[in-house]
C-alpha cells in the first residue's frame, strides 16, 4: 500500500509542472518592473524582496480594491475584461503601451508570442516605450 501511495504522490509531482496555468508559473518565477503597465494582466508591480519591485498576483475580493484601471476581480484577481483599457481603439488583445510600458515581442501563455506596439507619439526602445525626442 505504501508503494502505491509514494508512486501516486511521485506522479503528481511530476505532472505539476505540465498541469499548472501560466499565470500561476509567473507567480512561481517573478519578473521585475517598475509600473504595473510593464506587467501582464492579473498581476501588478508590488514590492518583493530587498525592495526590488516584481510582477504579482494582484489578489482582490471586490472590484473598487483593484489598483489597474478598467479591472474587474474575477475569482479573486484582478483582470481586465477583453477589449478593455489599452490605446487599441476597442479592439481586442494586448493594445498599446503607455510610457515606460513594455513593447516588442511579448511572450503569452501556451508559447504565443506577440508583438506589443506603443501609444502614439511614443516608440520601442530596450524593450520599453519612450517618448520621441
Amino acid at each position: 500500500m505504501t508503494a502505491a501511495i509514494r508512486a501516486t504522490a511521485l506522479i503528481l509531482l511530476l505532472a505539476a509542472p505540465v498541469v499548472l496555468s501560466t499565470a500561476t508559473r509567473a507567480q512561481l518565477n517573478p519578473t521585475p518592473c517598475s509600473s504595473t503597465a510593464q506587467c501582464p494582466d492579473g498581476l501588478s508591480c508590488q514590492p518583493g524582496f530587498f525592495g526590488l519591485k516584481f510582477c504579482l498576483f494582484e489578489y482582490c475580493n471586490t472590484d473598487s480594491t483593484c489598483t489597474r484601471p478598467g479591472a474587474l476581480c474575477t475569482q479573486g484577481i484582478c483582470r481586465v475584461p477583453a477589449g478593455a483599457g489599452g490605446g487599441g481603439g476597442g479592439s481586442v488583445g494586448l493594445g498599446k503601451s503607455p510610457v515606460g510600458g513594455r513593447c516588442g515581442p511579448r511572450k503569452l501563455g501556451g508559447g504565443v508570442i506577440k508583438s506589443v506596439g506603443c501609444q502614439r507619439g511614443l516608440h520601442c526602445t530596450n524593450g520599453f516605450c519612450e517618448q520621441l525626442r
